[in-house]
């Protein structure tokens, strides 16, 4: 059974890999691959971030956790790291804590602020999207690029012929299938080149304006979070606020003096206010959908993955019968 999948971020390339380790035939679509997709541009720090509902966040969120963990024993490029966050006034509970290891109140103050501290998976984005590209081409996936404007062409024309398609195209989702749903988040991001002192180690301010993600390949200072923009440019305001509140919640960044910036990325999360993934049989052949997830991709892509190839199964369940 030929499967195709539109989208080749993280939830595309996941999907994939566990899709053919089912024994399907797959091949991707996508207008842009690594290291030049959204994906690539994000942060790779595992946990919930602007994604619904909850529940089903948190179902996905473990599944994932544990996939990377047992990744990063296999010498993935996943790195266990402790995060900060901090808090000025009153500590709020994450509604994900009883997913978190080593949660704890530490006894000392950064930058004024009481510190909340855990461990979580880290991973560096595109050298983990690399080795999931590899894995798929081993196991016999394809990669078209093309840019899909037309989803019923799309079904009757491609060669060889779609049996399932699954939508895993985030924003791209909006117009292609008509979804007013999503909207898109705004960031940007200012990279640094890697910091020795501070590696594999993440700072988030309380209210998730201010953060801090410190890599084995780079440092991302953040944050924006912009509902309904999609100017894909940074301004030179946007990017000295960034470094001065970043900077003054973790001063070890300018302690080996000026900042080395190699970047400054902007990308566009796709938020729904529910994420979808679910069966669409309004089509030629049927479509499995998953998209809308927000900041959470990276959390998140290993647990819809393999509910996505549930689906899968069933939709092949029903055409052999």
């Amino acid at each position: 059974m030929h499967v195709v999948v539109l989208g080749a971020g993280i939830i595309g390339l996941s999907c994939t890999l566990r899709l053919l380790q089912a024994g399907y035939k797959v091949t991707v679509i996508a207008k842009d691959f690594s290291p030049h997709t959204t994906s690539d541009g994000a942060g790779g720090f595992w946990e919930p971030y602007k994604a619904e509902p909850q529940d089903k966040v948190l179902k996905w969120s473990e599944s994932t956790k544990l996939e990377l963990l047992k990744l990063e024993k296999e010498k993935w490029p996943v790195f266990s790291s402790r995060v900060e966050s901090c808090y000025m006034g009153e500590i709020t509970i994450p509604y994900f804590k009883h997913l978190l290891d080593n949660y704890k109140i530490e006894n000392y103050n950064r930058a004024g602020y009481t510190t909340v501290s855990w461990s979580a998976p880290l991973v560096n984005t595109t050298a983990y999207m690399n080795k999931l590209m590899q894995l798929i081409v081993h196991l016999g996936g394809k990669f078209v690029q093309k840019t899909i404007s037309d989803i019923n062409e799309l079904i009757h024309h491609y060669t060889p012929k779609i049996e399932i398609l699954i939508n895993c195209l985030g924003f791209g989702s909006k117009e292609l299938f008509n979804d007013q749903e999503v909207i898109p988040i705004r960031g940007v991001l200012v990279l640094l080149e890697p910091i020795k002192a501070i590696e594999n180690r993440v700072f988030v301010l309380d209210d998730e304006s201010v953060y801090v993600i410190s890599r084995t390949d780079k440092c991302l200072l953040g944050g924006t979070a912009e509902e309904h923009k999609i100017h894909l440019h940074a301004q030179e305001q946007e990017i000295q606020r960034i470094i001065e509140e970043t900077c003054k919640l973790v001063p070890e960044i300018k302690e080996n003096g000026p900042l080395k910036i190699t970047n400054v990325w902007v990308g566009l999360r796709p938020y729904r206010t529910s994420v979808r993934l679910e069966i669409d049989n309004g089509y030629d052949v049927p479509i499995v959908h998953c998209y809308g997830h927000g900041g959470s991709g990276w959390t998140v892509h290993w647990g819809c993955a393999d509910d996505v190839l549930k689906e899968v199964k069933s939709i092949s369940k029903r055409h052999k019968l």
